[in-house]
C-alpha cells in the first residue's frame, strides 16, 4: 500500500501546490464560519501540505523559523517595500555532506533601510 505522501510526490509539484491552495481555502471558510474544531483540522491539513512542499524543495521547518526570526521587529510594510535583491539574508547550502540550509548574513546585499533603523 502506498502512503499519502508518496502519492502526492508521484502526482508532482503542481498537485502538491494546488493542495496548499485547497487547504488554505478550507481554513478560511472554517474561520469565517467560526468553527474552531474545523478550523483546527483545516490548519493542520494546511501545515501538513506546506511541510510536504518544503521537503520537496529541499527545505525544512527550521528554514521558515529562521525567516520568521529575521523578520522580528521589522514591520510588514517595510518588509514588502524592500526589493528582494536588497534583503540582508540569503539561503545557501553549508556543505553537500551535511545537506543543511542555514541563514547567513549576506554583507554584499546589506539593506540600507534596515541599517538606518538600527544606526
Amino acid at each position: 500500500m502506498t502512503s499519502y505522501v508518496a502519492t502526492l510526490f508521484a502526482k508532482g509539484d503542481e498537485a502538491m501546490i494546488k493542495k496548499i491552495g485547497e487547504e488554505a481555502t478550507e481554513a478560511v471558510m472554517a474561520a469565517m464560519d467560526g468553527d474552531k474544531l474545523r478550523l483546527t483540522a483545516e490548519i493542520a491539513d494546511l501545515w501538513f501540505h506546506c511541510l510536504v512542499v518544503l521537503v520537496r524543495n529541499g527545505l525544512r521547518p527550521e528554514d521558515v523559523f529562521a525567516e520568521l526570526e529575521r523578520r522580528e521587529g521589522v514591520s510588514g510594510l517595510q518588509e514588502k517595500a524592500r526589493p528582494p535583491l536588497t534583503r540582508r539574508y540569503s539561503l545557501r547550502r553549508e556543505s553537500e555532506s551535511h545537506g543543511q540550509l542555514h541563514i547567513l548574513q549576506d554583507r554584499a546585499r546589506r539593506d540600507p533601510v534596515e541599517e538606518g533603523l538600527r544606526g
